[in-house]
């Protein structure tokens, strides 16, 4: 058993992606016993027994009660460019003072390991902080390149804070890509964990109606324009295929005009129906926008469905930029088939749809060659050991 404190944005199994993974990866009390701490005050989608659990005013580190969460900032113009930046540099040089009753439970908890994802100076300030008083070693996990994201003076501010982080401490990250980013800008090596799902053994019942081509994900940032230039691709061939499509409701209502005729949308289902809607489908769909004005939040990430296609056995065609962190491990992993061409994309399901052999033989290779990097049981042991190591 590995006693985790964990300094995070968001609680585990909250209702957001990176809520979703922590839940995936960490939810093992035979395993894990976590204290958290998080500062954003939002829903939870299940329970997780943890011995202490806090959210904590980012400013002045004390626990709250309906506060609002961590200040964010928002791209804009001009004045909301420099209020963010303003928020950055206060956050970068305000004290850091742990107060004496949340102090007081660390030292009861008496962690092993600290763990933070960061996305924030403040949290990695508090993160860095506890660290040093508890004399204990900071696990950063960074899940994509949000150190580099908001602008030159800002970016290096964060930057400045994480590379104080990893300086004694350790690197988590969420993909390949990543892995290769931080060596690059820290001279860090990094261990890989991603998203996780519990691997089917068998073929599950498909309860429902079966679909041939299910995308489940955002439509933003301008990935709805990916998945209509694969529709156009569908009308062209002249194809009795439709693209189903789960996503938000407020993204269906801001992007459903916009649609192509060929794909059906659909409110996207409560995070643990999501293994029952995979199972309806033959193949899964996962795209990324070309706009350039969004790569650098998609080049060194994984998304975290990869995880969740792969354990159910389903060939994975992927459709978008090739030198992003999703299709490069897709190819190099040879669990999904990669494209650059709407048109290649779209020939490459025609196939597995006609042709029974080359659809098993992409659904094997999709389940055996994802289950050392996504299988959730093999992740929590191979993190546990990892962290036991790291305590030594």
């Amino acid at each position: 058993m590995v006693n985790v404190l964990m300094i995070n944005a968001y609680p585990i199994a909250s209702k957001c992606a990176i809520g979703y993974m922590s839940e995936h990866i960490w939810n093992n009390n035979n395993l894990f016993n976590i204290m958290e701490i998080y500062t954003n005050d939002v829903e939870v989608y299940k329970e997780v027994s943890a011995s202490y659990c806090c959210r904590i005013n980012p400013i002045i580190v004390r626990e709250v009660c309906k506060k609002k969460g961590a200040i964010t900032t928002v791209p804009g113009d001009g004045v909301n460019r420099f209020k963010g930046l303003l928020k950055e540099v206060c956050k970068t040089i305000m004290p850091i003072r742990i107060c004496d009753s949340l102090w007081k439970k660390v030292c009861e908890f008496s962690p092993d390991i600290l763990y933070t994802q960061g996305y924030d100076i403040r949290i990695l300030r508090v993160a860095l902080r506890l660290s040093k008083k508890t004399g204990r070693k900071l696990c950063v996990h960074t899940l994509d390149d949000w150190f580099t994201t908001n602008g030159k003076v800002g970016d290096c501010l964060k930057r400045n804070v994480l590379k104080r982080c990893l300086k004694n401490g350790v690197s988590l990250v969420g993909s390949p890509a990543m892995s290769n980013r931080i060596k690059e800008l820290y001279g860090n090596e990094s261990e890989f964990f991603s998203n996780c799902a519990v691997f089917k053994d068998k073929e599950d019942e498909k309860k429902g109606k079966v679909v041939d081509l299910l995308y489940v994900g955002n439509l933003t940032p301008k990935r709805y324009e990916s998945l209509n230039e694969l529709a156009q691709q569908i009308g062209r061939k002249k194809m009795d295929l439709q693209i189903h499509v789960y996503a938000p409701s407020d993204q269906i209502v801001a992007y459903g005009n916009k649609m192509n005729e060929h794909i059906v949308l659909y409110t996207a289902v409560p995070q643990e129906e999501v293994k029952k809607l995979i199972a309806t489908a033959r193949i899964m769909l996962h795209v990324e926008p070309f706009d350039m004005e969004y790569h650098s939040f998609i080049k060194y990430s994984l998304s975290t469905k990869i995880a969740e296609y792969a354990a159910m056995g389903k060939p994975i065609v992927y459709y978008g930029p090739l030198d992003v962190g999703t299709a490069q491990f897709l190819e190099e992993t040879k669990i999904g088939k990669v494209y650059l061409s709407a048109s290649d994309a779209i020939e490459s399901i025609s196939l597995f749809l006609e042709d029974e052999v080359a659809y098993n033989e992409a659904s094997r290779k999709s389940l055996e060659n994802a289950r050392s990097f996504f299988d959730r049981s093999v992740v929590q042991e191979r993190l546990h050991e990892y962290l036991r190591g790291q305590m030594e």
